[in-house]
């Protein structure tokens, strides 16, 4: 088959997994984001690898994609009137979350004896979210109250610590693995430029799509 073909018939079909999942969670107490994750390992790689390679192939990018969408999704809920109400909260809850989480899961990966380069490392993965799932179960059963978007509010900034945890993580962890500082000190800054750089695109981006 033409690889053309192939890749939009498997597209079609894992839609059609979707929607049929999407069905089934409204006749069962499972939520819908569950039942998708239970499909995918069924079909890839943990169960019969039903998904073509050429097709596996471009998931990096449409994972890439997915979560730029949930980004602006979740960026657009974050109004300004609704993060000035519970500002204190969103922001002591949220990152007092990532740090927690991160000093934890390092502390307890060290203490089992990983090197402190990778548990660190690990550590500061450990403090990101899942918002796409959670966004998903929200608008599923159709909530909208002040939890629920104190909730949303909280994963977002969430991951926001997370990246600037990750960042920091890696300036750690290769300063305590190698001893080239000119090496050290260009990961720190490539990581400054990265997340400096992605505020500022948000900001370019986001100000004129508020107005329009």
């Amino acid at each position: 088959m033409h690889d053309s073909a192939l890749f939009l018939i498997t597209t079609g079909s894992l839609l059609l997994i979707g929607i049929f999942a999407s069905a089934l969670a409204k006749r069962t107490f499972l939520p819908r984001v569950t039942l998708l994750l239970i499909f995918g390992a069924i079909i890839g790689l943990p169960g019969y690898q039903l998904i073509p390679q050429n097709f596996s192939d471009h998931f990096p990018l449409v994972a890439d994609v997915t979560l730029l969408m949930v980004g602006f999704i979740l960026g657009g809920k974050l109004t300004k009137d609704s993060f000035i109400a519970s500002a204190n909260q969103v922001i002591w809850i949220s990152l007092c979350a990532a740090i927690f989480t991160s000093f934890i899961v390092t502390l307890g990966l060290w203490l089992l004896g990983m090197s402190f380069s990778t548990a660190i490392i690990l550590g500061c993965i450990a403090s990101a979210t899942a918002p796409a799932a959670i966004m998903d179960v929200i608008n599923e059963l159709n909530i909208d109250t002040k939890f629920s978007r104190l909730l949303l509010s909280i994963v977002t900034l969430d991951d926001i610590w997370a990246l600037m945890l990750f960042a920091i993580g890696m300036a750690i962890a290769t300063s305590s693995a190698e001893t080239n500082v000119a090496a050290n000190n260009s990961i720190l800054f490539t990581s400054l430029i990265e997340i400096g750089g992605s505020i500022a695109l948000g900001i370019v981006l986001g100000i004129p799509a508020a107005y329009i």
